[in-house]
């Protein structure tokens, strides 16, 4: 082999080597941060302060257009509400009784389906990712204050903060109100 093609393969795999590390440096991906602590939703299920819920944003559209939702379920009750433009103006509102069996049941589910699992992730908030698709944030609340937040797309980007699974977690919020899909004015949270 002559000295030309020698220095021509070394300078070909060098020229490699920078272009993959250049692109993991400065990629668009967010950061995961160590150690997001998970949180174990089975410990609230007995909590009388503890509710949990599910808002459902759609894709980034003209305000008169925007729709988004929001299932919320407590010891005491579920309640469902489908807003429209990016004020949240109540399009409707349906209320639903609970008990605390009930509760316990469907909070021990959302923990066997990961609703409590997170990852820590550097300058990523659903408001900003997939604009075209639908965004979901989940919320651990206790007497009116946020225990968890995390949140999910239906793009499935790298950098959302929730880890457990989206369509069984969706889909236990949505069989907790009976006639969901029939009501035209709830269509945003069967997305």
């Amino acid at each position: 082999m002559n000295a030309r093609v020698v220095i021509g393969i070394i300078i070909l795999v060098w020229a490699a080597i920078v272009v993959v590390f250049g692109l993991r440096l400065f990629s668009p991906q967010a950061q995961v941060l160590p150690q997001a602590n998970d949180v174990r939703i089975s410990d609230y299920s007995t909590n009388t302060d503890a509710e949990v819920r599910l808002t459902i944003l759609g894709p980034v559209v003209a305000d008169e257009n925007f729709r988004s939702g929001m299932i919320t379920v407590s010891p005491s009750s579920r309640s469902v509400t489908a807003y429209r433009t990016y004020n949240e103006e109540v399009v409707q509102t349906d209320v639903l009784g609970n008990n605390s069996e009930a509760f316990r049941q469907f909070m021990n589910a959302l923990q066997i389906a990961g609703f409590g699992q997170r990852r820590r992730v550097g300058g990523a908030e659903p408001g900003s990712a997939c604009a075209q698709g639908y965004r979901y944030i989940y919320e651990l609340r206790e007497g009116g204050q946020t225990i968890m937040e995390t949140w999910a797309t239906s793009c499935g980007l790298q950098r959302e903060s929730f880890s457990g699974g989206v369509a069984q977690v969706n889909r236990l919020f949505r069989v907790q109100i009976p006639g969901l899909s029939q009501n035209d004015s709830y269509s945003i949270l069967l997305r």
